[in-house]
């Protein structure tokens, strides 16, 4: 049996350099039970009739979709396309882009499956029950929701990953380019920094260009953030063994030359024990090759750090959110604006660059939070983090929260919208009680903090202001005055907020100080299954949905 997996670009306007992990999991995966698969990469080449083109060369049985939400705009056109092409093949979504999502995706495409969660278990069940012609054990495969008819669905809400992800194959690096994905514009200049900050010149003349990969050495979280998806499916944070990790890194050093490593997924720093054998790992047996990952900021301690100074840790990533406590607790993010700022100062000797990305523009955001914001940006004294308008998606409960209260009219035009903003820059939905131009104040004016900071370490560079971020950054400092004088007189200038006073929204929180929901979707059951010993699906209580 034949299996097209086919990869779809994040966002129309921007190019894809982030590899189809998640379908080259899924490919491993299959092949290692007989299944002959091919990745299409739609995402690279972002023409529908050369994917389609790509699909009839290599005749699947089934074919499988896979993206994030922002992908939905180009999914639609992909799976009706794809249907009017091969009416006779299944077609199954995948991806974050089903999350919260079955709704419209068989409204408005004429998909036949979605698969929620990790797809490694329910996408051989459905591959096993196409290849036997049992199409009765399909709506027992948890996670899968599939028509019944033009009007209904069957949903079964439960969810089966993989007990021991040791148990899983290395990606299949073999069906993708691989020189592309190594070798696209990436983070030299880091290497190039670091080596310098560490007074390691003999590396820093010798440093040439290297190839990059990212590799998953954990999969999930350890929280529940309100503006992300992993409260609807969340199966808690999954680390690979030491020993897997330095089979798979060998294997990619040796393969494929990759000497940089992105380690995610997205919290492989924790507690000072994990942290302690990858750095030993990467000191013992990998001391030519650089890496850089990611985790949370309560978890960069003083412990940590004191680890990883001595390593080839170049960068770490993190989310800093905000400023605000307040905002901070509406997050849910269990962590303080002090663990933002310590942070940057913890690392700053170190060699290693910080990487904080911050919102703004969340339920509750007002003048006083936005200084806070800029207060500890200031202290923080970083040039580094993107500033991003905060955008509610499927899945998180900020998005229901905005369905609840009407922000959201539309969900589909709403999906189609947020492909082509790129939150960086745009503002899609606003969530607080102000105009659209006083978030985008607000936005400027953390630029601006962050602008202030580069011309103080003498960072701002007038070749940015070729760049719209440049520009923004630009517009952020001469925003300072005017964010000073409108927070001074908000009160008499009622005009900042929304002229009817029914537009306001009440915010309703838990004793965590984190946002509370009317309507919030549970998150779903899990059943661990040992791949070695797979039977028949356990039987979920199935939902019929009405189209």
């Amino acid at each position: 049996m034949r299996v097209a997996l086919i990869y779809t670009p994040a966002r129309p306007s921007v190019q894809n350099y982030f590899p189809p992990l998640g379908l080259m999991y899924l490919a491993s995966f299959l092949e290692q039970y007989g299944y002959d698969v091919k990745i299409v990469d739609n995402a690279r080449n972002r023409d529908i009739e050369w994917a389609i083109s790509e699909c009839e060369s290599f005749r699947p049985d089934l074919i499988g979709v896979g993206g994030i939400i922002t992908a939905y705009r180009h999914v639609l056109p992909l799976v009706n396309r794809l249907k009017e092409k091969f009416g006779h093949i299944p077609v199954v979504i995948g991806g974050q882009v089903v999350t919260d999502n079955d709704h419209n995706l068989f409204k408005y495409c004429t998909v036949d499956f979605t698969i929620h969660g990790y797809g490694e278990l329910p996408l051989l069940m459905l591959c096993n029950a196409l290849r036997d012609s049992n199409r009765d054990a399909i709506p027992d495969i948890p996670g899968l929701t599939m028509r019944i008819d033009s009007a209904q669905l069957s949903h079964n809400p439960e969810r089966i990953f993989v007990e021991h992800i040791d148990d899983l194959p290395f990606p299949a690096y073999h069906l993708i380019d691989m020189d592309y994905y190594s070798s696209v514009p990436q983070t030299h200049s880091k290497i190039r920094n670091f080596l310098r900050l560490n007074n390691r010149e003999d590396e820093l003349n010798n440093f040439h260009e290297v190839r990059m990969f990212p590799v998953m050495l954990t999969r999930g979280c350890s929280d529940k953030c309100t503006f992300c998806i992993h409260e609807q499916e969340f199966v808690g944070l999954k680390r690979h063994r030491i020993e897997y990790i330095r089979k798979h890194l060998q294997y990619l050093r040796s393969q494929y030359e990759i000497k940089l490593f992105g380690f995610g997924e997205e919290m492989v720093i924790t507690n000072a024990r994990s942290t302690q054998h990858l750095v030993d790992l990467m000191n013992s047996e990998f001391q030519d090759c650089y890496w850089q990952t990611a985790t949370r900021a309560n978890f960069i301690t003083q412990e940590n750090v004191d680890i990883l100074r001595n390593s080839n840790c170049m960068y770490i990533g993190f989310g800093y959110e905000s400023g605000s406590q307040k905002i901070l607790d509406l997050y849910w993010k269990r962590t303080t604006r002090d663990d933002n700022v310590n942070v940057f100062h913890r690392l700053r000797d170190t060699g290693i660059g910080p990487g904080g990305s911050l919102m703004v523009g969340m339920v509750g955001e007002d003048f006083d939070s936005v200084a806070d914001t800029c207060k500890s940006v200031r202290e923080a004294e970083t040039t580094s983090p993107g500033v991003f308008f905060c955008t509610p998606y499927p899945g998180a409960r900020l998005y229901d929260w905005a369905l609840d209260k009407g922000l959201i009219k539309n969900p589909h035009l709403f999906l189609l919208a947020c492909a082509e903003f790129e939150p960086i820059q745009n503002l899609a939905i606003n969530l607080t009680n102000y105009r659209d131009w006083v978030v985008r104040l607000f936005h400027f004016r953390i630029n601006g903090e962050v602008a202030l900071n580069q011309l103080k370490q003498r960072q701002f560079r007038l070749g940015s202001l070729k760049t719209r971020y440049g520009l923004i950054r630009l517009a952020g400092l001469i925003s300072i005055p005017i964010f000073a004088i409108l927070k001074t007189f908000q009160s008499p200038l009622s005009f900042l907020q929304m002229k009817q006073k029914r537009l306001r929204h009440e915010i309703a929180v838990d004793d965590h100080g984190a946002l509370m929901v009317n309507n919030i979707k549970k998150g779903t059951t899990g059943i661990r299954v040992n791949v070695d010993q797979l039977g028949s699906p356990t039987r979920g209580e199935q939902e019929v949905v009405r189209l």
